[in-house]
């Protein structure tokens, strides 16, 4: 498969000039009745020759492919629908893509239009302004639709002046990206082991249409070097706890204790172990449980075993600690700084160090990820995020949001978006029931 990310994606061209035109036949493969497709090359010759104009052709970058029987097998899953058009349909539908449709519909008024003729439009319709055409329709406007234009996708070669008066920078309002970027240098600062950062509070999250596991998430920085920054993700549930027999201090008792696990990151090292115990009690500091990740003031790391014995000589609660698994990685090289580059370009924010206490008691709140409290879970998490800011977003943004705020032709916020997108996230991938995603 090919396509825009490829550093030199195939060119196709279709068009339909008339087959009497026998120069053009020669270079020309029929796909159907008056439709057929040539190499770029071939048809900037013809039109160097004046055999044809640029506008008789369509051109498309990229191609998708499948291997022998994939097709089959997807049809058979219902994946694709079967779907037979005269050439003279398809052919106002690309001239209809040419002239009339914008590049932020993503295509789903052709699709639809295709649905209605293979007598299926009752199921296109129920889907209509959903979740995953929303989606769609951002991941559109951020890799084919340029920042003239109001997209992500890079400068048009053409001249064309999408928008007057220079008001488009970098693919927003020039008021927007001030906006933006002042807020962002509000939290423009270094980065170091045994930070804590959170994801960008910008309108558009950075992290809407991939890593979604990042997006309002809070991170602890815990190794930086010259090649790798490593953090461990605190506020994202999953499924799994670690359960133990402890001893009650009070009663001697035995007392069964489950400690939610934390989805940490998509990585773990090999050889090492795969629970991460943290705190952040001034009692446990004080008697020495475990061990600073940095400073003495800020979080500290210990071991299980000494989680349990605090807990059984009563100096120490279960939801004092929180346990993660698996690690978040950024790389280094000539291009980026790792976590660093990330605050630089305001997709992460540095917590103050005067807002960890408030932020642990929020994480201290999560319980084991469950198909009943999906949504609350992802609340408290969404709660701890906030508690990290030292202002309130609101108040920054008080003014009216722009038009860009909007997920495109439709009433929903691009914030809410980018929620829904989390949510759809640790249904499928945390907790392995994709359908309670679903919104």
């Amino acid at each position: 498969m090919q396509g825009l990310g490829t550093i030199q994606p195939e060119l196709v061209c279709l068009h339909s000039i008339p087959s009497f035109m026998t120069e053009v036949d020669k270079v020309s493969c029929t796909v159907m009745k008056d439709i057929k497709y040539t190499t770029f090359e071939q048809a900037k010759a013809l039109v160097n020759e004046g055999f044809a104009e640029p506008s008789d052709f369509w051109v498309f970058a990229g191609y998708a492919g499948w291997g022998p029987m994939q097709l089959m097998g997807e049809l058979e899953r219902n994946s694709w629908y079967m779907c037979a058009t005269d050439s003279q349909t398809l052919l106002k539908e690309l001239s209809n893509k040419s002239q009339l449709t914008s590049v932020k519909d993503a295509g789903l008024d052709t699709w639809q239009l295709l649905m209605n003729l293979i007598q299926r439009g009752s199921t296109a319709q129920e889907s209509l302004g959903g979740f995953e055409d929303l989606m769609l329709k951002e991941w559109a406007r951020e890799y084919l639709v340029s920042l003239e234009a109001g997209g992500n996708a890079g400068y048009r070669v053409q001249s064309t002046q999408v928008a007057s008066g220079g008001q488009v920078m970098k693919g927003e309002l020039i008021d927007s990206y001030r906006k933006r970027r002042e807020k962002a240098a509000l939290f423009d600062k270094t980065v170091s082991v045994g930070t804590l950062v959170r994801a960008g509070s910008n309108e558009r999250s950075p992290f809407l249409l991939q890593k979604q596991e990042f997006h309002k998430s809070i991170v602890l920085i815990i190794a930086d070097d010259d090649a790798i920054s490593v953090g461990i993700i605190l506020n994202q549930p999953s499924q799994k706890s670690f359960d133990v027999e402890v001893i009650d201090p009070n009663t001697r008792s035995k007392l069964q204790i489950q400690f939610p696990i934390r989805f940490g990151g998509m990585y773990s090292i090999q050889g090492q172990t795969s629970l991460i115990w943290l705190h952040d009690s001034t009692e446990l500091k004080d008697a020495s449980i475990g061990s600073p990740i940095a400073s003495p003031t800020g979080i500290w790391k210990c071991t299980q075993n000494q989680a349990i014995y605090s807990i059984e000589k009563g100096f120490a609660k279960p939801n004092d600690f929180l346990v993660t698994t698996g690690l978040s990685v950024w790389m280094k090289d000539s291009t980026s700084d790792g976590i660093q580059a990330e605050v630089t370009q305001g997709n992460f924010e540095v917590i103050s160090t005067g807002l960890y206490s408030k932020v642990w008691r929020k994480l201290q709140a999560q319980q084991v990820l469950s198909h009943v409290n999906l949504n609350p879970t992802i609340t408290q998490g969404n709660e701890a995020w906030n508690a990290g800011s030292t202002m309130s977003d609101d108040a920054f943004d008080s003014q009216n949001f722009v038009k860009d705020s909007y997920v495109h032709n439709s009433n929903v916020r691009v914030d809410k978006l980018a929620d829904d997108a989390l949510k759809f996230w640790v249904a499928t991938f945390l907790l392995g029931a994709p359908s309670l995603g679903t919104v």
